[in-house]
């Protein structure tokens, strides 16, 4: 029902099924930032079992993210933001959505400006999980190794 509302309201939708590999996929959402459109792909869960990731630090652990957000937002120039939805004590929501800066970097630079935007991420996601630990819900194994001596 809500994606038919959405329809309905002129917002395109292009759902993807975790392990998809539609190269497509990402082809259009491109084309679409290029055209001022905006793209919502999650931060903190790899759609498939070869999708490129990015290695960060979070709580002092090892995660591992995808990298196509990062990615795609680079590659069209377009900026990357954040955001976590919050219940308030009121029964309400708030919305925390914070711009994450997307470089301009080469080809060859596109790694490591891929590694910081993720790690500022993974830093944003535990400051919010820290304040918040009763919403921060994860439903797959998300934690790896520690990071650093124990």
């Amino acid at each position: 029902m809500q994606k038919a509302d959405l329809l309905g309201d002129g917002v395109k939708l292009m759902v993807v099924d975790q392990g998809d590999k539609a190269a497509f996929n990402g082809l259009e959402g491109l084309r679409f930032l290029k055209e001022g459109g905006f793209v919502s792909l999650p931060g903190d869960r790899v759609a498939s079992a070869g999708a490129r990731t990015v290695e960060v630090k979070f709580l002092d652990h090892r995660i591992t993210l995808p990298q196509a957000p990062y990615a795609l937002a680079l590659v069209a120039g377009a900026p990357l933001f954040i955001f976590f939805s919050l219940r308030d004590a009121d029964g309400g929501y708030r919305i925390i959505c914070k711009p994450i800066p997307m470089e301009r970097a080469s080809r060859k630079e596109r790694p490591a400006a891929i590694q910081r935007a993720a790690q500022a991420y993974a830093d944003t996601l535990a400051e919010v999980a820290r304040s918040y630990p009763e919403q921060w819900y994860c439903f797959d194994r998300f934690l790896g190794e520690k990071w650093g001596p124990e």
